[in-house]
């Protein structure tokens, strides 16, 4: 942030989606914010405030980081409730003035928020936000270790990270099972059953002929051992902040789209495979880091 006190407060009040959409949100408004000096307040991650010493002693989780005498869980919730109903108000009534405005967008639309067109529509002393795709890409790589410093879980957390990552193997691979939802996403576009995985699986084997390896799976439906019989692999915690970041801390993450591994790839560097086509033959060229 600049030493000139914000003038402008953009307000996230609306949640599309969960964890890893909620966190690339907050981050593209983070690096706009650092970037025109406007505080971010983001009401709508009040689900995952607890995650993050930044924002678990926040009543609304904020950037800069602001922490209050008074908090709960309940609060937050109650706060991001309030704040999402005045956002539609204000966008029913097309209030849009010095002092208050609002904007949405469906899930199609999207905003480049480093368009100097665009910026027109941040004018007013609170702006509300609704919707999904703000864009600042080049803002999100000029200030991303202040966006990963922040987004830095607790110490709790990060202690049952480092143990369950601790390994002597060259090579820790990622393999994020996303079922449940996903059996109608996109119309189950990106559904693949466990036979499906676990041919994923020992195609990366190949990519690695020498070297000794270890799968790092997590998912979001239940696993048995007996499925991942022969091959080397340790499963995650079940929690998702804590999958979230032990991926970061592999060295490939392989699975279907989603902004899950997107933002493990994007806080730990790590190169991805987004499995678009499970019959499709793939090579180390394929894996890419996320940008942003």
């Amino acid at each position: 942030m600049n030493e000139k006190k914000p003038s402008k407060s953009i307000v996230i009040s609306s949640k599309p989606g969960q964890l890893g959409n909620m966190l690339f949100l907050f981050s593209h408004f983070i690096a706009f914010g650092i970037e025109k000096n406007i505080l971010i307040k983001a009401p709508a991650f009040e689900e995952y405030a607890g995650y993050f010493d930044t924002t678990r002693k926040a009543l609304i989780p904020s950037y800069p980081k602001v922490n209050s005498a008074i908090r709960s869980k309940w609060l937050r919730k109650f706060f991001y409730s309030l704040n999402s109903i005045i956002a539609k108000i204000i966008f029913r009534l097309k209030l849009n003035n010095r002092f208050v405005s609002s904007i949405f967008m469906n899930w199609t639309e999207s905003l480049n928020l480093e368009n100097e067109e665009s910026l027109k529509r941040f004018n007013s002393r609170y702006i509300f936000i609704q919707g999904w795709l703000y864009c600042s890409d080049t803002y999100i790589q000029k200030h991303k270790k202040a966006i990963t410093d922040f987004f830095k879980p607790a110490d709790f957390h990060l202690d049952r990270i480092n143990k369950l990552m601790q390994s002597d193997h060259e090579v820790i691979i990622g393999i994020h099972i996303r079922q449940g939802d996903y059996k109608i996403f996109e119309g189950g576009k990106y559904f693949f059953d466990m036979n499906q995985y676990l041919s994923f699986m020992r195609r990366v084997l190949t990519l690695f002929p020498s070297k000794k390896f270890l799968f790092l799976i997590c998912s979001n439906s239940h696993l048995k051992h007996e499925d991942f019989t022969g091959l080397p692999y340790i499963l995650g915690t079940g929690r998702e902040i804590e999958d979230l970041y032990a991926f970061s801390k592999c060295n490939y993450l392989v699975g279907p789209p989603s902004t899950f591994t997107m933002w493990a790839s994007f806080y730990g560097n790590v190169p991805l495979y987004e499995v678009h086509h499970p019959d499709k033959a793939f090579s180390l060229a394929d894996f890419k880091v996320v940008e942003g």
